[in-house]
């Protein structure tokens, strides 16, 4: 049987995945099983943060060409 996730630890999950950090280190960090987290990497977390890493290179691109 599954067991809810804490929501709370879970969202503390994605900021650390967002900020670059590993699924095992997350999972050490947040206490959470690391199948749990790369389950919500590779099904929505992993896109998302696809797209901030392209809206920062452009914003970084767009800012060179003032220059």
């Amino acid at each position: 049987m599954s067991e809810k996730l804490d929501k709370a630890k879970l969202a503390e999950a994605k900021t650390h995945y967002m900020n670059f950090k590993s699924v095992p280190e997350i999972s050490e960090l947040t206490g959470l099983n690391a199948r749990s987290i790369r389950y919500h990497v590779d099904n929505s977390w992993n896109k998302e943060r696809s797209l901030e890493k392209e809206k920062f290179f452009e914003y970084l691109s767009e800012n060179k060409k003032h220059l």
